[in-house]
């Protein structure tokens, strides 16, 4: 599994950006990190993404043509992810 850093920090966390903005920004960069994974996947991968992603993952894998299954977690707003090449 990679291993995902910021190339330049991002400030969020200011009166200027309401709790979904900031959600809505952080859905933004974790799909990006799953892109950046699935795009060049071979085999299987894992991982625990946020709930308001799984449509957006769901129809990426499908654009891919990767087997997708979503399951709960013991948290609402998390999701786990599984996703398998043909």
């Amino acid at each position: 599994m990679s291993t995902f850093s910021m190339d330049m920090p991002f400030y969020i966390d200011t009166d200027g950006y309401t709790d979904r903005d900031r959600e809505m920004f952080v859905a933004g960069a974790e799909f990006m990190q799953q892109y950046t994974e699935l795009r060049v996947l071979r085999g299987e991968h894992k991982a625990t993404i946020m709930a308001e992603n799984t449509s957006r993952v769901r129809l990426m894998c499908g654009r891919f043509g990767f087997e997708c299954e979503i399951a709960d977690t013991e948290y609402p707003e998390w999701k786990f992810l599984t996703v398998r090449t043909p």
